[in-house]
Parts: C-alpha cells; structure tokens; sequence
C-alpha cells in the first residue's frame, strides 16, 4: 500500500471496522482515476475495479440503505466511465463524494480526497463547485485537525472568491467558518455577539444555509454557557422545514443534550432517538452517544458498555471524539470506577490540549478535578464498614424515637 493510499484509507485504519474500510475501497479506486484525469500518472485507471467492488459492496451490505455515499459513489462512476470524461462534471461528482465523506465524519479520507479535487479543477469546472468544496474544507480542517493550524485567512479567501464570482451565498457561508473557529477556540461571549451581527448581516446576502449554521452554533453556545433554555428555544426554531434535513436532525440532538442537563432524561431520550434516524452517521454516532449518558444517569451500566464498546471505533470529529471520552468518564464515575473515569477524561484533554479546543480544555479539567482520589477512595472504604457499623447501631438504639418522628 502506498503512502496515497495510505492517507485515504487512514479513517478506517486501526479503527476495526471493516465494513468502513471496504466502502473507502470503492471510493479511493475512482479517486485513483480522478488523479489520472488530474495528469497524475503515478496513478492507474480503476473504474472496471470500482464498478466490480460497488456491485459487490450493495450486494453483499457493505453500504446500508441511506448511506450518503452511495449516490455519491454512483455519480462519480457515471462520470468517469468514458474514454473521455467531461472533467467539469468528474469535478462536481467528486465534490459530492467528499461532502458524502464528511457528513460520514471519513474526513482524512475526505482532505486527501480534497487534495485530488485542487489539481483536478480548471476554469470550465463550474466556480460554485470549487467554492463549496473550499467552504467544507475549511470545516473538515477546523473538525479533523488542529484548530490552532487552521489559517484565519481562509475564511476571508473563501470571501474574496465568492465575491469575484457574484456568489454571495458563499460571502456569508465565510463567515460561518469564521464563527465555528471563534467557538472552538472558547470565547463563548465573542460567539454569541458575533453571531447575533452575522444573523443580522444575513439580509445582504441571504442564505437558509448560512443561517442554520448561525443558529445552531449559537444554540450549542448557550448550552456550553449553562443556558439550556436559551438553546431550546432556539434549536426549536430550527425544527423547520426551511432548513435542510442535516439541520433539523442536528437541532434534535442539541435539544436532547439541553434536555440531559436538564434532568428531563425522558425528553432527551426521545429527542436522541429521533435522531438516530439522521442521513448521516456522524449525527447518528452523536445521538448514539447521547442515549449512552442516558443510560449512565439513570446506572443502566450493561446498556452504557454496550454504546461504549461500539463508539469506542468509530471515527467521529475532534470535537465529538472528546464529547465521547467525557461522557464515558462520567459515566464510569458514575459507576464507582475513577481509575477508568480518570483515563477517558485523561484522553478527552489529550485530544483537546493538542487540538487547541479551548472550552473542552476547561470543561475536562473541571470534570478531572471532581473525581475523587483513588488512594482515598481505597482508604475510605477500609473504615466505611466499620462506622456504618456504629451509625447502624446507633439508630438501633433509638429505633423508637425514629418512628415517632415518621409517624
């Protein structure tokens, strides 16, 4: 396996999921040909194999029903399977196959897929094309990488781009990119003003597109802000048929963590349900999630380890990975059991401290110092026995005096 091949498959990679790795199979053959159409010529020709390996792939369920991809995948393949391919149309196939690739949350494979994309486009490749493939780069970069590393000039690039192409559904999709970076780094209050004056900004350049991105974000500030009301009243906003399907399902899981701190386990669990009929399986791996803090609120720990052990490999954003390693923290604690409570929130500050998530580096530390400490913990239970021994025989003694009082 070559080092391109390498990158592309790196999403499923040492995750253990098989069926991930054989569905990246099928796409890296046709990105294999995009290269060849790019004049890469280190790279063959694969279409026969990746039409061979699709059939197979529907056939044999390696792709479930609703798996974005698929269309995606069949695109590309229509797109490609010519002596001459009309590179304006592989292009677009392409650009659908990568979004396909992030909303399935595959985004190493989808970035170097992307680097594939740069040196396939020319000018009769249509310029909105090229504008939406930079608007979800710049999100894979800020989700899948350091958010430190990302460029504070992309989004003002991507701005400059769309306004030389009269696309001003793109000006403001930049500053979508622009909010989601001031968020991720932690300046919640500098995210909510700068949200409600890009909102207000919309009406020079209107988008649905850009506006649910806003409100989500802004939704999921306040619930970082301990402002559960806030994000309810605005995520239900959301629950239009204005906004995508991917924005609806994405408001439906805010509304269940809301509800989560909330108390109301009920109403979060129909929420997160809901959610596990999302079309992607980034937002179905999150609601996947949500029912495992569920299920350790309420010390249903066969069913916690159950989602454990099967979120455990699957790939999620940066951001989820450590949502994912907090919630199993707390739980395990939950479950009397810090020393693995302490290395799952251990792992969440890793990821966070080395990705440059402000909040989620404060938010973890805040959880470590909560935990109790094992050594006192192991000393406790050496002398719990041994006075609720005595308090039993106290009470014993005024056993009487007891009822009366509960009488």
């Amino acid at each position: 396996m070559d080092q391109q091949e390498q990158a592309f498959l790196s999403a499923a990679l040492g995750m253990g999921d098989e069926r991930l790795e054989r569905r990246l199979l099928v796409g890296f053959h046709l990105v294999r040909d995009c290269c060849r159409i790019a004049d890469d010529p280190s790279w063959v020709p694969r279409v026969r194999v990746a039409r061979e390996a699709l059939t197979l792939a529907l056939a044999n369920g390696t792709f479930a029903p609703g798996d974005l991809e698929v269309p995606a995948l069949a695109d590309l393949l229509r797109a490609l399977d010519s002596e001459k391919p009309n590179r304006a149309s592989v292009y677009a196939a392409l650009v659908s196959y990568i979004h396909a690739l992030y909303r399935e949350a595959s985004f190493p494979a989808a970035l170097a897929a992307h680097d594939v994309l740069e040196q396939l486009w020319t000018p009769e490749c249509p310029i909105r094309d090229r504008l939406e493939a930079a608007y979800f780069q710049g999100f894979m970069q800020l989700r899948a990488q350091s958010a430190r590393e990302v460029s504070k000039f992309s989004p003002i690039l991507l701005a400059l781009r769309a306004r030389a192409a009269g696309e001003g559904e793109f000006i403001a999709l930049a500053g979508v990119i622009h909010h989601a970076r001031t968020m991720i780094m932690g300046n919640l209050p500098l995210a909510l003003r700068e949200g409600e004056k890009r909102l207000r900004q919309l009406h020079r350049h209107p988008s649905l597109w850009a506006e649910g991105n806003y409100l989500h974000s802004m939704a999921a500030t306040h619930g970082r802000a301990g402002r559960p009301d806030e994000t309810l009243r605005i995520a239900r906003s959301l629950l239009d048929d204005r906004y995508s399907s991917f924005t609806v399902f994405g408001a439906l899981n805010l509304i269940g963590v809301a509800f989560t701190d909330l108390g109301d386990l009920e109403a979060a669990r129909n929420a997160f349900e809901l959610t596990l009929l999302a079309p992607t399986a980034l937002l179905r791996r999150m609601a996947a999630l949500g029912l495992m803090d569920i299920h350790a609120r309420r010390m249903e720990r066969r069913a916690f380890e159950q989602i454990y052990r099967y979120l455990i490999n699957q790939p999620f954003a940066v951001d989820g990975r450590i949502h994912f390693f907090q919630v199993a923290g707390r739980g395990w604690a939950r479950f009397g059991d810090p020393v693995r409570a302490r290395a799952s929130f251990d792992e969440a500050y890793r990821i966070a401290r080395d990705c440059g998530f402000g909040y989620e580096i404060f938010e973890t530390e805040e959880l470590i110092d909560k935990l109790p400490d094992p050594p006192r913990l192991a000393h406790a239970s050496d002398i719990a026995p041994e006075v609720a021994a005595h308090v039993g025989a106290m009470r014993d003694e005024h056993a009487d005096e007891i009822a009366a009082c509960l009488a």
